[in-house]
């Protein structure tokens, strides 16, 4: 049986987490869904870039995860059924929605409407111009992965410079000198 959080004077909070009725943590309702894009990508890009920061955590995790996966069971199937013992099924139907909507904004696949052979049927140049445009909010060089003279390229082009316009509009971009990435490095 699972032990419960907390002591007999009350839950624990775990040091340096805000409470939930913090208003810093309501949702930026007044944002479009371009600058809530950027938000999301930007945001992306600096998570990705504390996760590599962290060298040494979780070796007994590590080492339980190698026994279930030799046991036959892969880690994304561990890590669904760890959410979905933590979860209500309100919890499990937002995850959707909101894995659906990260789609969405990194113009994976997933995000767009399918047929009932699981074939993306969104115009090329369509997809080309939300490639582009993540590429752009996410700083990355403008370098179309399409031949140069094809309307591919052009609208990869464009997707691209909307996406920089609104990274430079909306946001500043992610700095090398970070406060935050300045305390990992000196540790």
């Amino acid at each position: 049986m699972p032990r419960k959080k907390g002591t007999e004077s009350g839950p624990k909070r775990k040091p340096g987490r805000p409470k939930k009725d913090n208003p810093e943590l309501k949702p930026l309702n007044n944002l479009s869904p371009l600058q809530k894009q950027v938000l999301f990508v930007t945001g992306l890009q600096k998570l990705e870039r504390l996760i590599q920061a962290v060298k040494v955590a979780g070796n007994a995790v590590k080492a339980q995860r190698k026994v279930m996966k030799g046991d036959g069971f892969p880690k994304e199937e561990v890590d669904y059924a760890l959410f979905l013992r933590r979860s209500d099924d309100t919890t499990v139907r937002e995850d959707a929605a909101s894995r659906d909507r990260a789609a969405k904004y990194l113009a994976h696949p997933i995000g767009h409407q399918f047929t009932l052979l699981d074939e993306d049927r969104t115009p090329a140049s369509d997809r080309a111009f939300e490639d582009g445009k993540v590429a752009g909010i996410a700083g990355e060089t403008c370098s179309p992965p399409h031949a140069p003279d094809t309307e591919k390229a052009t609208r990869w082009m464009e997707g691209w410079q909307e996406g920089q316009a609104a990274l430079l509009a909306a946001f500043k971009p992610l700095a090398d000198d970070d406060p935050d990435f300045r305390e990992i490095a000196a540790e």
